[in-house]
């Protein structure tokens, strides 16, 4: 190339006249030494041309991104505890006769009472099966609206598992009557609005016997209801887990 070799010229012009003071130029040409000089300046010369031609060519790494200031940063707001999905099971009083409930208080105070104004059902609702339990609005229409009994409360599906398997081992199979309702046949202050109370009975046990294993289970309050308006069962409730807002 043209630009080369005008180049070469220009960037060897000084040390030929270097190498040749004092020698006329037939010592310079037949001087190994001097030729051995030569020729190692100008490759050098050649070698740093090329990398100052190559250079703007080389990809550029981009620089990494800042890292963010302690100020931009977002706080983390610790996770609160939240109970156990399969409750450990609790000691049982001797007996839960009709009509009476365990603990003996009220069950506002032993389940927490409704609050529909922190509820969201989109949170805290959840669908729960068992091929185990006969769910009844599997088997017969709800009176209206319609309603579907495996949804409950996110609190409840615990203690419910484990009522499941202590049902089955007692030779039992769990019925479940009423679960979320939040409309309908429960009063003003239900926790089936919730779907923190689920209401139910078992074949092959009484009453009595399912509500001592409800309490086992975990239910925090446990209700035989033997003379309710809408048949015999057993109403049981929990709290709120604790990632709810009080």
């Amino acid at each position: 190339m043209a630009w080369l070799r005008i180049w070469w010229e220009e960037i060897t012009l000084p040390l030929r006249r270097i190498t040749s003071l004092g020698r006329p130029p037939s010592d310079f040409r037949h001087d190994p030494d001097l030729l051995l000089r030569g020729l190692g300046l100008a490759s050098a010369a050649l070698l740093f041309g090329l990398g100052l031609l190559l250079l703007p060519r080389l990809p550029h790494r981009a620089a990494p991104p800042p890292p963010p200031s302690p100020a931009a940063a977002k706080p983390v707001r610790p996770a609160r505890p939240v109970r156990p999905l399969r409750p450990p099971l609790r000691e049982v009083p001797a007996r839960i006769p009709p009509d009476t409930f365990y603990p003996a208080i009220r069950e506002g105070r032993a389940a927490g009472s409704i609050d529909l104004s922190t509820f969201d059902p989109d949170r805290d609702i959840i669908w729960v099966d068992d091929p185990r339990v006969w769910f009844s609005s599997d088997h017969r229409p709800t009176t209206p609206p319609p309603v579907d009994h495996h949804l409950m409360n996110r609190a409840v599906e615990g203690p419910f598992r484990n009522l499941v398997d202590l049902v089955e081992e007692a030779g039992g199979r769990l019925r479940v009557h009423a679960a979320y309702r939040p409309v309908g046949v429960h009063g003003r202050f239900s926790l089936h609005k919730e779907g923190r109370a689920i209401d139910l009975s078992a074949d092959n046990l009484s009453l009595e016997q399912l509500s001592l294993l409800a309490v086992r289970a975990g239910f925090d309050w446990v209700f035989h209801e033997a003379t309710a308006r809408g048949g015999a069962h057993v109403h049981a409730s929990v709290r709120r887990l604790d990632d709810e807002p009080e």
